[in-house]
């Protein structure tokens, strides 16, 4: 039997299209009438129940909640011109669960809130247009979008407060940064503020993410709640703390190990470990550079072994195991030291901050990050983590691999064993533990489970062999001599993982980018019929790097690197030989992208979506259509997602489209494929509605196996038929 290594240059195969468009516009639930009667009194209470202390609204700026009804989530739906006409502005949104008066027997459906600030004379202004039923639409353009309003309230100390463990008194506050045109001195008035409270805020280590500030905050807790009812606050919760620590195995061993040979030269590849950094007894020096992120701190002798085990997965696999050792040297980073000790109540703040300094200043590609804040995502505001990392992965050419949690174990109803930011990042690879190697396996029972927020629903995205007990998994201990000791954890499986795309890059070369291993890792992974994707994403990843880059006969694996700019359609051919006309044909496709983020917007986290539409034959055109027929392939269903998403009852019109991987298969007869094509749609939006600029061009990449058992030599038909196409021929041996 045959094997063929997988085909580079799909992009050749694309090409800029222009489709017709339309769509008719729905008609409006609520009359204007109707939602000025049911609206008014609320935004009037509302009014009334705004605080009059000029130091927790300075500039007289408050922030209020307007509830959309479910059928206006689309970004064409958007009330920008409602919020034009009264003279707010929109600061950022949260998702909610309401139930609406044109149908209250439907029950609690998805929705997004509205979190929009103005000035106390605006919302008044606002109100007395409300009042009036005489008023002229047509005076104020935008006015009538207040039909596709649910509901207007105050954005409450109840709607802020994130109840945690309590962390020595001190808390996580996250700020809205307005607009210094409508309020020029809020973030100057709420330190002062803060001041006067008693309330300790260390603005050096902050975090800024688009318009969110994310503070560490301490003082008495009745102050701190005070403070949290400042008008543009936008969150506040105790002080997570710093998660790290690896599941314990019940056997304490050491046995020798031989270590192959290291890399006889310096790599180019640029990959890391972002840890606890390596003990100066180490087997691995000839394996790794070091670097300090903090060059004048001490080690944390707690932290030292982790980094070792962590260097020790992603370079070797699991001892013992008889995997291919990387062929290239790592830098270990440490990130952990004595002054972001774990009992440190804003340790997790000091890390972020040596993470951030490193990602910005080398040029790593491929990097791993097995710690972060204990303490399970929430679907209504995005960790300082996550947001700061979505941030810098956005404008990198870099894979990053996150562990996702070893708290898998907790309570599911509170959701307590819920992945970990930032496992979360939807730029980013979230990695949880299966418990085998072998064809035998499930999740690991520690592995913290999805699903993530939507968008980011597929959460971990992939599972790697991480140990349990009594096949633990084997790193090196410390000591000059090489000895593999037994450890358990999503921070083992998360560099396992990592490992496979970095050998992906080794075999086949340069036309391997990060995100291009990112698609082919998801691509290849395995999962099964009975898998629960909330335990285990789109599945578990090979344990050989050549299973991912090469197919047998009747088989032939194609890459394609592409970029397209908002709003612009490509057409990507499918490229299945002509002339087949007998047997099945199975069409695997996984889409992946990296984008910018809105983190003051979970509902609307990301701002880029690729809308794949199918068409299996290009002859098959109805009569008075210009295109050929579609058919469906990324739906729901189809991907298997539909299970991650809330009851029918309360999902949102738009779930599953603003997705940043898109992994599907199908079968057909061969007859029924005739020239076959997925034409791919850049949709962009910025908080707000708004279409991005045409200069923000999305880079992507796709991954197609075309599978026809009864013709074995698929692969050189696909070569001849066409010669854009090379095969990727392998750079190492394997």
């Amino acid at each position: 039997m045959g094997r063929h290594y997988l085909i580079g240059h799909g992009e050749r195969l694309s090409e800029p299209i222009v489709l017709p468009r339309g769509g008719a516009t729905p008609k409006d639930i609520y009359t204007y009438e109707e939602s000025r009667a049911r609206l008014q009194p609320e935004l009037h209470s509302a009014i009334a129940n705004l605080p009059d202390d000029p130091a927790l609204a300075p500039n007289d700026v408050h922030v209020l909640q307007m509830v959309l009804h479910p059928k206006y989530l689309a970004k064409s739906y958007h009330p920008s011109g409602l919020l034009r006409a009264a003279g707010l502005s929109l600061v950022g949104s949260k998702p909610v669960r309401i139930t609406t008066a044109d149908d209250p027997d439907k029950g609690a459906r998805l929705s997004r809130t509205l979190l929009v600030a103005g000035h106390r004379q605006s919302l008044e202004h606002f109100d007395s247009l409300l009042q009036d039923p005489g008023v002229r639409c047509e005076e104020y353009a935008g006015i009538k979008d207040i039909v596709r309003i649910e509901r207007i309230d105050n954005y409450a100390f109840d709607d802020k407060y994130h109840p945690a463990p309590s962390n020595d008194a001190w808390y996580e506050l996250v700020l809205h940064e307005l607009d210094e045109d409508l309020a020029p001195d809020n973030t100057q008035k709420f330190l002062e503020l803060a001041e006067r409270l008693g309330v300790n805020v260390e603005e050096r280590m902050n975090f800024k993410a688009n318009n969110l500030l994310y503070l560490p905050i301490r003082g008495p807790e009745e102050a701190v709640k005070r403070l949290a009812e400042y008008s543009s606050v936008r969150a506040l919760r105790p002080m997570p703390r710093l998660g790290l620590s690896p599941i314990s195995s019940v056997r304490s061993i050491r046995e020798p190990v031989t270590l192959p040979e290291p890399p006889s030269t310096a790599s180019q590849l640029g990959v890391a470990v972002l840890d606890g950094g390596l003990p100066p007894d180490n087997p691995i020096s000839s394996w790794v550079d070091y670097i300090k992120a903090n060059p004048d701190a001490d080690d944390d002798e707690r932290f030292l072994e982790h980094g070792l085990g962590v260097c020790s997965a992603l370079l070797f696999g699991s001892l013992k195991s008889g995997q291919q050792p990387l062929r290239t040297r790592i830098t270990a980073v440490r990130v952990l030291d004595s002054e972001t000790r774990s009992d440190d109540p804003i340790a997790m703040y000091k890390v972020l901050n040596n993470i951030e300094n490193v990602l910005e200043s080398y040029p790593f590609h491929y990097v791993n990050l097995s710690l972060g804040p204990d303490l399970p995502i929430e679907d209504d505001d995005v960790s300082a983590w996550t947001s700061v990392l979505d941030q810098i992965l956005s404008s990198k050419d870099m894979l990053l691999s996150v562990a996702v949690g070893n708290n898998g174990e907790g309570d599911a109803e509170s959701g307590n064993n819920r992945i970990e930011s930032p496992g979360d990042a939807v730029n980013a690879l979230g990695v949880g533990a299966c418990d085998s190697e072998d064809v035998y396996w499930m999740r690991a029972p520690y592995s913290a489970v999805g699903p993530g927020r939507s968008p980011g629903i597929v959460k971990p995205d992939l599972v790697a062999f991480g140990g349990t007990e009594g096949n633990e998994f084997m790193v090196l201990g410390p000591g000059t001599s090489p000895a593999a000791v037994p450890v358990m954890g999503t921070s083992f499986a998360a560099p396992n993982a990592l490992r496979q795309a970095v050998r992906i890059r080794e075999i086949c070369g340069p036309e391997i980018t990060p995100l291009v291993a990112k698609t082919l890792l998801i691509h290849a992974a395995e999962r099964r019929k009975e898998d629960n994707m909330s335990e285990i994403g789109w599945g578990k990843v090979p344990s050989d790097a050549t299973e991912i880059v090469t197919t047998e006969d009747g088989r032939a694996l194609v890459i394609y690197k592409g970029s397209i700019r908002p709003g612009k359609i490509v057409r990507a051919t499918i490229p299945v030989p002509p002339r087949l006309d007998h047997g099945d044909v199975k069409i695997r496709a996984t889409f992946s992208f990296t984008c910018r983020v809105d983190p003051q917007s979970p509902d609307s986290y990301t701002r880029s979506t690729l809308e794949v539409t199918f068409r299996p034959d290009a002859n098959r055109i109805d009569e008075g259509k210009k295109t050929a027929r579609t058919d469906s392939f990324f739906s729901r269903n189809r991907m298997g997602t539909s299970s991650l998403y809330p009851v029918e009852a309360e999902r949102r019109s738009d779930q599953g489209k603003w997705e940043t991987v898109l992994h599907s298969e199908r079968q057909f007869k061969a007859a029924r494929l005739a020239k076959p094509v997925f034409d791919i749609h850049y949709n962009a939006r910025e908080e707000g509605g708004a279409s991005l600029s045409v200069t923000d061009k999305l880079e992507y990449a796709l991954a197609i196996t075309i599978s026809a058992p009864k013709i074995g030599n698929l692969h050189q038909l696909i070569l001849d038929a066409y010669p854009q196409l090379i095969s990727l021929d392998p750079l190492l041996g394997v």
